[in-house]
């Protein structure tokens, strides 16, 4: 098995399309856990075709433990995970309800800068890049829809979110970030400006639980033209089959003429704080 790996990762390094013929064979080498020091041995010229190994383990493994194990391999060896290789990672996590495993994982892979930016909402303030993984903001790309973390005026930082609708029909719900709250009580909070948005039913940031997209509470509906202003909403997570929450800017309304939206919207300064604290925190409505 170590030599056939190191042959499989080198003609891997030259020819990566190899992978279709190659991967689902040694996945079934990487479920059994005495073939792991044999993978590690392969990494030596791993740098080019271990991404996209890592990636297909993770959709395609029946074990987690696998994927973890061989996640874990060249790390091992000094060499930080990609970015690829994380999110494929964190991905399986959160699919399969391991929200305390992923949050962790994630955690394990923020720098200082983002370190900063942890509450019960990340990187509220749009201050530093998106990652779109783990529990960092996700903005899967959609047509019709510019999604984008720039200056303006009026922000309490560097920048804010914005969110610019282009006059067609759309299933908006891509701005997302997962939470892992306690069961109690809660307020989220932050700041708008609206530029002409025009929609049916209006834009709203909702508070779900992930497992079964439950609503659990939903914002006001942002329409038209407004100055920057603050919004709340309280909401409670249930102390059983709610583990995980996912916070989630989406358009209301669910037939197609609600759809259709035109115009922008500004968000900034997004929190969450439990609702004891809301009673000493300063709000103005």
């Amino acid at each position: 098995p170590d030599n056939a790996l190191r042959h499989w990762g080198e003609a891997l390094h030259v020819r990566p399309q190899l992978g279709d013929r190659l991967y689902p064979t040694m996945l079934r080498m990487a479920q059994n856990p005495l073939m792991w020091p044999a993978f590690s041995g392969a990494l030596a010229n791993g740098r080019r075709w271990w991404t996209s190994f890592i990636r297909y383990v993770a959709a395609n493994s029946e074990s987690t433990e696998t994927l973890r194990a061989l996640y874990h391999l060249r790390q091992q060896g000094g060499v930080v995970a990609d970015a690829q290789e994380r999110q494929a990672f964190l991905a399986r996590l959160q699919r399969e309800g391991r929200w305390l495993d992923a949050y962790f994982a994630w955690l394990n892979s923020l720098g200082p800068p983002q370190l900063a930016m942890l509450g019960h909402v990340y990187n509220g303030s749009f201050e530093v890049p998106i990652a779109n993984e783990g529990f960092d903001w996700h903005t899967p790309k959609i047509q019709g829809v510019v999604v984008e973390i720039v200056p303006t005026y009026g922000a309490t930082g560097a920048k804010a979110l914005h969110v610019v609708f282009q006059g067609g029909r759309v299933r908006f719900q891509h701005v997302y970030q997962f939470l892992l709250l306690d069961p109690g009580r809660y307020r989220f909070q932050g700041r708008a400006r609206l530029e002409s948005l025009e929609t049916e039913k209006g834009l709203q940031w909702a508070v779900r639980c992930a497992a079964k997209d439950e609503l659990l509470a939903g914002s006001e509906r942002f329409l038209g033209s407004d100055q920057w202003r603050h919004f709340g909403m309280e909401f409670a997570v249930p102390s059983e089959g709610c583990e995980a929450q996912v916070l989630r800017l989406e358009l209301a309304g669910q037939l197609e003429f609600e759809l259709q939206a035109k115009g922008a919207a500004w968000f900034d300064d997004l929190t969450i704080l439990w609702l004891d604290d809301v009673r000493t925190a300063e709000y103005t409505e």
